[in-house]
């Protein structure tokens, strides 16, 4: 008789041991699909300017300040290259000056003649 109560005392240590192991990895996994997303895993959501901002801030947010500088930079060249591209289809069409942000351009070239702006061009490249 003492025998048969240790096994059972036995069996049911084993039974409360599985099911607090298997409570755990349901937790475990239910913490893993509710975690935030990390810098890495998060994507630009680029369908209009204003859901590229909201997620371009996002990932920042959620990055170390270390990365910060070489990410944002990664984006400026990559709206560079991009609007490269762009200019030069635009000087093909009949509608290139419609296309320019003359705010950030008086900016840059204020005071500015043609060959000053030209050569200003030449030491970008």
């Amino acid at each position: 008789m003492r025998k048969h109560t240790l096994i059972r005392r036995n069996v049911i240590r084993v039974g409360l041991a599985i099911k607090s192991a298997v409570l755990v990895l349901i937790l475990l996994t239910l913490q893993a699909c509710s975690a935030p997303q990390t810098y890495r895993s998060l994507t630009i959501d680029g369908s209009s300017a204003a859901s590229t901002e909201q997620s371009v801030q996002r990932i920042v947010r959620s990055m170390p300040q270390s990365q910060q500088a070489e990410f944002l930079l990664a984006l400026v060249k990559i709206q560079v290259q991009s609007g490269q591209q762009q200019a030069a289809a635009l000087l093909h069409s009949d509608s290139a000056m419609k296309h320019v942000n003359y705010q950030f351009l008086g900016q840059q070239t204020h005071g500015l003649t043609y060959l000053q702006v030209i050569e200003q061009a030449k030491r970008l490249q």
